[in-house]
């Protein structure tokens, strides 16, 4: 079957393309990404595929495309246009990280982690004009460990998807499937985090122990979770890279003040103001 593929999400999408590639029964056609630095766009590339970055999915971009049998999707991040969904000789899917319907949006394994989730997955589904609403295909479930960050927890994922994704392709194609439709529900939502959402005021940290140990581990790396504390200096901005809990308590762990490198709590600690 010809494919088209597009995913950008660093280098996990890169897991994804790299699997479709290696199938014998697959011939990926061109690979859309956000920017030329990504890694799916070099590993096209590399392999001599035509690799493409457009600012904007209009009918332009589309009309220098080959027609493929299906269009699919892992972590691209942007909604297609419905001559987009249109193209494909059969179908526009994606690859979802979550178990859908639950934790729809842009940032699924890190809602998971927030909410002390201890199960998510990967969906296949069929795209339609709302970002993961579409038709469900085939699911697979995963465990969450204690220990998961966003970047552990998103590399297990994408490596799942990677293992059945080719294998899943081939029976859509064949017609092995049941199509579920989702329910308009009120189930969680992954809605995206930026800087300001992973703020927490000193005074408020040690509060909520629990959460606070799930929130540095669902945002670990980006957005970061972060704090600012007082000092004979005024306030400083510290990021807290990890932490655990011991007897219920919040220990911090390692974590980095604005203009230092990063420290074990216990080093930087005589500097806050009680």
């Amino acid at each position: 079957m010809t494919i088209i593929f597009f995913g950008s999400f660093q280098h996990y999408s890169a897991l994804i393309l790299e699997a479709l590639l290696k199938n014998k029964n697959i011939k990926i056609e061109a690979v859309v990404t956000s920017d030329e630095n990504n890694p799916s766009y070099q590993l096209a590339q590399a392999k001599h595929i035509r690799a493409l970055s457009p600012k904007i999915l209009d009918q332009n971009f589309l009309s220098k495309l080959e027609r493929p049998d299906l269009l699919v999707m892992a972590g691209y991040g942007k909604l297609l246009p419905s001559n987009y969904l249109a193209f494909p000789k059969i179908k526009a899917l994606n690859l979802h990280f979550s178990l859908l319907p639950k934790y729809k949006g842009a940032n699924p394994a890190e809602w998971a982690i927030l909410n002390g989730e201890t199960e998510t997955g990967i969906t296949l589904i069929e795209m339609d004009e709302k970002f993961d609403t579409g038709n469900i295909i085939f699911q697979e479930k995963m465990k969450i460990s204690a220990h998961d960050t966003r970047e552990t927890l998103y590399q297990k994922l994408y490596e799942l998807g990677a293992t059945v994704l080719p294998g899943w392709l081939k029976n859509y194609q064949n017609g092995n499937f049941e199509i579920v439709k989702q329910k308009n529900n009120r189930l969680p939502y992954a809605k995206r985090f930026f800087k300001k959402d992973s703020f927490v005021a000193w005074a408020d940290l040690f509060k909520d122990p629990t959460f606070i140990s799930r929130a540095c581990r669902a945002w670990y790396g980006f957005p970061g979770l972060w704090t600012k504390i007082p000092s004979k200096k005024g306030d400083k901005i510290m990021k807290i890279w990890s932490c655990h809990l011991a007897d219920k308590q919040l220990i911090l762990d390692e974590v980095q003040v604005e203009g230092q490198n990063k420290a074990r709590f216990n080093q930087i600690k005589n500097m806050i103001l009680t």
